[in-house]
């Protein structure tokens, strides 16, 4: 699990210790954003001790904190599903409501009437905890923020709007590919487009809103093996042109939060991309990332193809 904070924890512990007690082995296996990590225990180190005190417990909070809300329901099934009863009760009770109604809650183990309501005051740090690291969910940046936005704010969208948006995303790629196909084949392969997306492919071709870019035909080639089905490649082609946008803009952390966003499919599978790093990653974003972003950030989308809804 990627731990800024840990490594924040690491200097401000050893830039307080004496000189003849500093550690002389470094306890991380990679260093990462290590000179930033440094930099804001340093300045911890030399802010006054009134000042220094709130800051420290804002830090604990981040550390400990889990966004629930953030988190698809398909990530925390499996995990709930281990609980005992007592435990589960608990967890659900911690969950936002929202979230809480998602998650099929096994009623049948255990009499509700022997078990707790109430979850006792170290539950909801050690149920954060054990998420964290079952899930490997990244802490957030201690530093200013956590850097750029994702490209086409993408935060700021719904699960919904997510699921719709890679649909669209996917379905004008995959147009875009096809122009380098004579005419008979690319129209084979446009009927076998899901019906969902038969409407955005015609507005794609209608509009001219074709991408010259190289990187569509040879992401839906890469994925073919893996994803035969035309409507599951659609889905993992649209989210790896986003891996590949955030990625060239330093934006790995983020995307590997927005993983957890998404069903658990599409995020562990963007999450393995992410450690592998293919080579289709590094493919330049045609015409630009700034046009990439800003046509992401307008645009609208029908309803799902089936694959979403599975």
């Amino acid at each position: 699990m990627r731990s800024p904070l840990a490594h924040v924890s690491f200097w401000y512990t050893a830039l307080g210790a004496p000189v003849d007690e500093r550690l002389a082995a470094y306890p991380f296996a990679e260093g990462g954003d290590d000179a930033r990590a440094r930099a804001l225990a340093r300045q911890l180190r030399e802010t006054p001790p009134n000042t220094r005190r709130p800051l420290l417990e804002v830090l604990r909070a981040r550390a400990s904190a889990v966004p629930f809300s953030a988190i698809h329901p398909s990530w925390l099934e499996p995990l709930l599903a281990g609980y005992p009863p007592q435990c589960r009760l608990w967890a659900l009770g911690s969950l936002p409501a929202s979230l809480k109604e998602r998650l099929d809650e096994d009623r049948a183990q255990g009499d509700p009437a022997l078990l707790a309501s109430r979850a006792p005051a170290w539950w909801p740090a050690w149920f954060a905890a054990d998420v964290k690291r079952r899930l490997g969910y990244p802490d957030p940046d201690p530093w200013a923020g956590d850097g750029p936005e994702l490209p086409g704010r993408l935060w700021e969208r719904s699960e919904a709007e997510l699921t719709r948006l890679l649909a669209l995303h996917g379905t004008r790629g995959f147009v875009s590919g096809l122009r380098r196909l004579p005419r008979a084949e690319a129209q084979q392969w446009m009927w076998r487009l899901p019906p969902q997306c038969q409407g955005v492919a015609q507005e794609t071709v209608e509009r001219g809103l074709i991408v010259d870019d190289p990187f569509w035909p040879e992401i839906f080639k890469a994925l073919e093996t893996e994803f035969p089905a035309l409507e599951a490649r659609l889905f993992r082609a649209a989210l790896a042109d986003w891996l590949r946008a955030g990625g060239q803009q330093g934006q790995d952390p983020a995307l590997r939060r927005l993983a957890f966003r998404l069903p658990r499919r599409w995020g562990e599978w963007m999450l393995e991309a992410l450690e592998a790093r293919p080579a289709w990653i590094d493919m330049p974003v045609r015409p630009s990332l700034e046009a990439w972003s800003d046509a992401l950030a307008g645009a609208k989308a029908g309803p799902p193809p089936r694959e979403a809804r599975a």
